[in-house]
């Protein structure tokens, strides 16, 4: 999202002055001619100018996007591949069918890459959509979480569907997807997205507060940026809601702002949630995965656990493959003591 991007907002304060400063020479040099005295010409000249800097600008921002997608599919081989290493049994990431299984992953990649190319095309600021390692990452732990042979999984902020899709090519429990999303443009893409990869998926055009599908296994989210107003963050009002989708036991995985709790002065929203649920795990992401806004994954159970037992910690960079299987090792092992 350019407008939260810290980055990308330096570069506009100096793209816009840079601009002004141009504007109000070329004008002084075109009016000087006349001898100082404004015309058409001079105007024209100065708003040429002017533009010239903000074209400077939005090439910029693509040139941002395009670097932060690049991030975001370097991250699916190492990701993938450290999963595999820890050991885990294979179906719980395989298919009777590898065969399908690959061309369900490159059908998925390609649609993702076209979405992105098009969003790039449209100029669609808010379009940049889920790592593909997260959908990979949520996946596994969705897996460890449930031996369910049947899961109702649903993303009520699906956008154009590529995390939920991620995550239901990586399981194999016969699931039942929901999505949810107010924007109709992203609920026809993940439509067509569901259609390509032969996905059975009830999708629902509303406003997230507004979805009333119950009795979920598992809820999860990728949290966009949201602005807090003078009285709430919506964002609290969301997971608060989403947790009464969840039947009891079940879990909300979601992809949050490492600032997601610093909303919370009067510590409401942390009672409220922590009436008939706990935070179990809160895995802190790698810094290089999300230059602007670092953050974390954040698992919440419905259902009172021992303070104590949670897991939280931070994972280094999916490159070092040694260190980031040293932390899975660790996240597994509080599995195999905790989840039953």
């Amino acid at each position: 999202d350019f407008e939260s991007d810290p980055i990308y907002q330096s570069y506009k304060k100096i793209y816009q002055q840079n601009a002004q400063n141009a504007a109000d020479d070329t004008y002084g040099k075109n009016a000087a001619r006349t001898g100082g005295y404004g015309n058409s010409a001079a105007m024209a000249a100065s708003a040429q100018a002017y533009y010239s800097y903000l074209d400077m600008l939005n090439d910029k921002a693509m040139e941002l996007q395009e670097n932060a997608y690049q991030r975001y599919s370097d991250d699916y081989e190492s990701a993938e591949r450290l999963l595999a290493m820890l050991g885990t049994p294979k179906d719980l990431y395989g298919y009777s069918n590898a065969a399908n299984a690959a061309t369900l992953e490159e059908i998925r990649k390609a649609m993702q890459a076209q979405i992105l190319k098009g969003i790039k095309e449209m100029n669609f600021q808010n379009g940049l959509t889920t790592p593909d390692s997260i959908g990979l990452l949520m996946a596994y732990l969705i897996s460890r979480l449930s031996k369910a042979k049947s899961l109702n999984i649903c993303d009520p902020l699906i956008g154009s569907g590529n995390m939920l899709y991620t995550i239901s090519n990586h399981l194999t429990a016969n699931l039942n997807l929901f999505g949810c999303d107010h924007n109709e443009y992203m609920i026809k893409i993940a439509k067509v997205f569901a259609d390509l990869l032969e996905t059975n998926v009830e999708l629902h055009l509303e406003d997230t507060l507004n979805l009333k599908i119950y009795n979920l296994d598992f809820i999860v989210f990728d949290m966009p940026n949201v602005i807090k107003d003078k009285d709430d963050y919506l964002p609290y009002k969301w997971v608060l809601h989403y947790n009464e989708l969840i039947k009891d036991d079940g879990y909300i995985i979601g992809l949050i702002n490492n600032d997601f709790f610093d909303y919370d002065n009067n510590k409401r929203f942390k009672e409220e949630l922590l009436k008939t649920s706990s935070i179990v795990c809160l895995i802190e992401l790698p810094d290089n995965m999300f230059v602007s806004k670092p953050k974390s994954i954040i698992v919440i159970n419905k259902k009172i656990w021992d303070k104590k037992k949670m897991f939280m910690t931070k994972l280094p960079s999916l490159s070092d493959v040694k260190a980031f299987n040293s932390e899975l090792v660790k996240l597994e092992q509080w599995f195999n003591e905790n989840i039953k």
